[in-house]
């Protein structure tokens, strides 16, 4: 791991994930992938980094979706980035039942544990009006099986939309940073400091 970026950053053209699966096209007539941060290391090497890639379905809605895992290797010499293949258990357990989204996650800081489980935030909605910040609880880093989904908080303030959630632990302190909508139709990046209560 770096302890700076290094650039200039570039785009790789012939990268994608294509949308191939039931689930990933349901809940609108458009359908498109998206990237939203989550990952997890599964090998490094001289050559090459292999990861869990975490990312969602995103419909013309602007609502629906799910979260899934696709596997990436980046090759270090190259900056080629090739899929090796989608997790066949896609789509993650994240959503409630009745709920039309579970989307924009993603696990920053491996390290962040809510009591002994992986930390996995992300929204839901359980309709188009209405969105939380959620958190999944898991022993899998991978989220493959779910403990407990935990709604937190809905938009605060001027806020409209809020996704693709970060997190990180700071002198005991959970950091989350995330994407905002606000009324004026501005998107910017927010910050949510929460004091961990044992």
């Amino acid at each position: 791991m770096s302890d700076r970026p290094d650039a200039p950053f570039t785009t790789v053209a012939d990268f994608s994930i294509e949308v191939t699966e039931p689930w990933e096209k349901a809940g609108g007539t458009e359908h498109t992938l998206e990237s939203n941060g989550a990952h997890v290391l599964m090998e490094e090497s001289e050559a090459a980094v292999t990861l869990w890639l975490g990312y969602d379905s995103y419909h013309v809605d602007r609502t629906a979706g799910q979260l899934g895992w696709a596997k990436v290797r980046i090759d270090k010499a190259s900056r080629d980035v090739r899929l090796i293949a989608k997790d066949p258990r896609n789509p993650l357990p994240l959503l409630p039942k009745g709920y039309i989204a579970a989307r924009c996650g993603g696990n920053l800081a491996a390290d962040v544990h809510l009591g002994n489980e992986y930390a996995f935030f992300y929204y839901s909605r359980p309709n188009r009006e209405k969105i939380m910040l959620t958190v999944a609880l898991s022993p899998d880093p991978l989220f493959r099986q779910v403990s407990r989904i935990v709604e937190i908080e809905p938009p605060l303030g001027d806020e409209r939309v809020i996704e693709k959630f970060e997190s990180y632990m700071l002198d005991g302190e959970l950091h989350i940073i995330y994407e905002n909508k606000l009324a004026a139709n501005h998107w910017g990046t927010g910050i949510r400091i929460y004091k961990i209560l044992q």
